[in-house]
């Protein structure tokens, strides 16, 4: 199984894949992507205006 990153509202595939291991048995189960300098970096922006949106509306719509 593998996976990519959600960001800005669209899937991307990242700089590769890490592998994830069960802490006791050490098989691998599974992988998931690792993001690049500009998958963070849009991920960080896209968070900053998200939150600036967010802020901008009245708690009552924010509970919408």
């Amino acid at each position: 199984m593998s996976s990519g990153l959600f960001i800005a509202g669209k899937w991307r595939a990242g700089a590769g894949q890490t592998q994830v291991t069960n802490k006791f048995t050490h098989q691998v189960i599974g992988s998931v992507a690792s993001p690049s300098e500009s998958d963070l970096e849009l991920a960080l922006s896209s968070a900053v205006g998200g939150a600036k949106t967010m802020a901008a509306l009245p708690a009552h719509r924010r509970y919408d």
